[in-house]
């Protein structure tokens, strides 16, 4: 992505420094950066879906395409200019995100142990 001053290829052009000040601002707090994953999430889960012929057909079907891969773009160009201002703020934001996801997996894995244990404790006892 070309941050040159000039428009790239696909009409983006780069930050000013004020919303680069901004974006710094809102990813220097932990519920700023909690708030950011979250769009870059919904923005960017947003997928091209196939429709039934009898649902959504022709043009129809082609702007909903169109919008959804329109707030995939907007998740894109959020995460590279992150990436390119801010990379250290991209590699908080992103190291974060991981350490919840661990912490999510091994919650749910002491519950599957816990469950495992109980129906193992159930089985022992016989009436």
């Amino acid at each position: 992505m070309g941050r040159n001053g000039i428009v790239d290829g696909l009409g983006r052009r780069p930050l000013t420094e004020q919303e680069v000040i901004d974006l710094d601002h809102v990813l220097s707090t932990e519920a700023g950066r909690r708030c950011v994953r979250r769009l870059m999430y919904e923005l960017g889960k947003m997928r091209v879906v196939q429709f039934a012929a009898a649902v959504k057909s022709g043009d129809a079907m082609a702007q909903h395409n169109a919008f959804a891969l329109g707030y995939q773009a907007m998740a894109t160009d959020l995460d590279e200019e992150i990436h390119e201002y801010l990379p250290k703020r991209y590699r908080q934001l992103f190291n974060e995100q991981m350490d919840a996801e661990d912490l999510a997996r091994m919650a749910a894995e002491r519950e599957q142990q816990t469950h495992a244990a109980d129906s193992e404790e159930s089985d022992d006892v016989s009436p």
